[in-house]
């Protein structure tokens, strides 16, 4: 496979499990009312974001999205190897 981005595999992924992702500018209160938020990187994979600015970000609608994109991620690497 030709050496691609975690951030482009993760977008891959949501689209092959028909979780909506648009690229675009947020703001603050949007991170602080989310219900999950997660970083992507080639050390950290997917990694979740607990706490921005001491406020804890609470899934309070019990979302699966980090769960179901982490795990397609690790099929994915265990599958096709290195993807990096």
């Amino acid at each position: 496979m030709f050496a691609r981005i975690t951030r482009a595999i993760v977008i891959n992924i949501a689209k092959e499990l028909k979780i909506n992702c648009k690229e675009r500018n947020i703001s603050v209160s949007e991170f602080y009312n989310a219900d999950e938020v997660f970083t992507t990187g080639t050390m950290g994979e997917l990694t979740p974001v607990t706490e921005i600015d001491g406020r804890l970000i609470e899934n309070k609608s019990n979302s699966k999205v980090l769960s179901r994109m982490h795990d397609k991620f690790k099929k994915l690497t265990e599958t096709e190897g290195e993807v990096f």
